[in-house]
């Protein structure tokens, strides 16, 4: 059953970098909007929101690499 396992992680690892690289994306597209001065305020809320997200995955990807 050990194997099965270590392959879960593996998966789920490389799902949980998926997502923090999407969100990289993300925040990069949102400051470049904000640089451009559009809708300062609700840009950056979305930005402190996929920064947050950004370290939750990070943090799921350190503990399924234990």
């Amino acid at each position: 059953m050990r194997p099965f396992r270590k392959k879960s992680n593996s998966d789920t690892i490389k799902r949980l970098k998926k997502l923090v690289k999407e969100n990289e994306v993300a925040t990069t597209n949102l400051i470049k909007t904000l640089e451009s001065d559009k809708a300062v305020d609700i840009i950056s809320v979305q930005i402190e929101k996929r920064q947050l997200e950004k370290q939750n995955l990070e943090a799921q990807i350190a503990r399924e690499k234990i």
